[in-house]
């Protein structure tokens, strides 16, 4: 994609610049492309096409995260262990059901976070414009429409990600499903606040030692280690301060994926815990640790509400899990 757009920008005609000193002209000072009004429609066609895919693909993921973790949470409980059953290949089970059921959905969310994050893209643009014009009052406010764009934007992609756990579970159409966790976020309003915070503070700690960790590692081998120590080693390392550096830098992008999941996993436990709360069948689903960690009450009988057969209501035919959603039981009436 980006060898694509590089070799886009490169068939804009380039100009050189030229600066007059005296009676001397020297050329080549500056160079740019010149492009035709044709030229710049495929390139702004382009771009919005990379940031739509760039966006496709983390709802892609986000949708992979927590439809396992959904399969998880309604799996049922292994007679022997007491444990829930682990659910079989729950990433590629994820990855098929996005693909072939809920593609337009992601396609759509990822549309709606491309178009807005273009237009901020096109007020930056202007803003800078107008900063070259020397027009205050027009770059002021088009400073503000961008941070209000910003803020629109970090919005819907927010409300976007549990949206993609309520298409999971109940197969829902992405502006349903957008509507559904902008309800569900008003009505679990503290606990969605208080798992926000607790999982920034994890994320934040987490990138930080791994980072942290990853560095000194590092740093203590390439100081240590005759192999790296040495002048006559050919894997001599004559700077480990910056081989460090690197490492941890390396390290700490590395760890923003995990962190992500995490976050990620624990929004999509909040929401299906609410849900199996609201429609009853929380007594039947809750792990043990789970249940201590929400505080939640056991159940009276708790072996025949974990071994208690879950059926659909009468009269409606459950869903398949594997096609159209996660909830293809609910409590028997």
């Amino acid at each position: 994609c980006l060898g694509g757009l590089l070799l886009l920008v490169s068939c804009g005609n380039m100009e050189s610049a030229a600066v007059t000193l005296g009676e001397h002209t020297v050329s080549g000072v500056g160079r740019s492309f010149q492009y035709t009004d044709e030229e710049k429609y495929f390139l702004v066609y382009y771009i919005f096409g990379l940031m739509w895919i760039m966006e496709l693909l983390n709802a892609l993921s986000l949708f992979t995260v927590s439809y396992a973790v959904c399969l998880w949470y309604y799996s049922a409980w292994d007679d022997k262990s007491g444990e829930k059953r682990a659910p079989l290949f729950a990433v590629f089970r994820g990855i098929f059901n996005a693909l072939f059921f809920h593609f337009g959905s992601m396609a759509f969310g990822a549309f709606v976070l491309a178009l807005l994050k273009g237009i901020r893209i096109i007020l930056l643009l202007m803003s800078r414009a107008a900063k070259n014009d020397n027009n205050k009052i027009l770059a002021c406010l088009l400073d503000a429409c961008q941070c209000c764009m910003a803020c629109l934007e970090g919005g819907v992609a927010f409300v976007s990600r549990n949206a993609y756990i309520e298409v999971a579970i109940n197969s829902k159409p992405y502006c349903q499903a957008a509507r559904e966790a902008y309800g569900f976020m008003l009505a679990e309003a503290d606990e969605v606040v208080i798992l926000s915070g607790a999982t920034f503070l994890i994320q934040v700690f987490g990138c930080l030692g791994i980072c942290a960790a990853g560095g000194f590692m590092t740093y203590q081998v390439v100081t240590t280690q005759e192999k790296y120590t040495s002048d006559l080693s050919p894997h001599y390392v004559g700077e480990p301060e910056f081989v460090a550096g690197v490492a941890a830098a390396m390290c700490f992008s590395i760890s923003i994926v995990f962190m992500d999941i995490l976050d990620q996993c624990a929004e999509t436990l909040l929401f299906v815990y609410a849900t199996s709360a609201n429609d009853g069948t929380a007594d039947y689903l809750l792990s043990d640790t789970m249940r201590s960690l929400v505080n939640h009450p056991a159940p009276k009988v708790a072996d025949q509400a974990r071994n208690m057969t879950m059926t659909a209501p009468a009269g409606q035919v459950a869903p398949s899990s594997s096609a159209y959603g996660l909830l293809s039981w609910r409590r028997p009436p």
